[in-house]
């Protein structure tokens, strides 16, 4: 599976369909723009929420008398 490049399609067309056909060419550059840093920000996010994901796992696996749910 190409991701880059279904999100690349995805991207453009969504930019054809919302800037319309008398969008100038600043306009639409504007918008693929902001939607790509979109994208990047989504693929951070689930990479930090991964992160502590394992985090917490390994946490757990390295203390089994400690329960990582327990309340202080």
């Amino acid at each position: 599976m190409e991701t880059k490049y279904s999100t690349e399609k995805l991207i453009k067309e969504l930019t054809i369909a919302t800037c319309g056909a008398g969008a100038s060419l600043r306009e639409k550059h504007a918008f693929t723009e902001a939607l790509r840093g979109l994208v990047r920000l989504a693929k951070a996010e689930q990479m930090l929420g991964l992160r502590t994901d394992a985090k917490k796992l390994t946490k757990l696996q390295s203390d089994p008398l400690h329960s990582y749910w327990e309340v202080d």
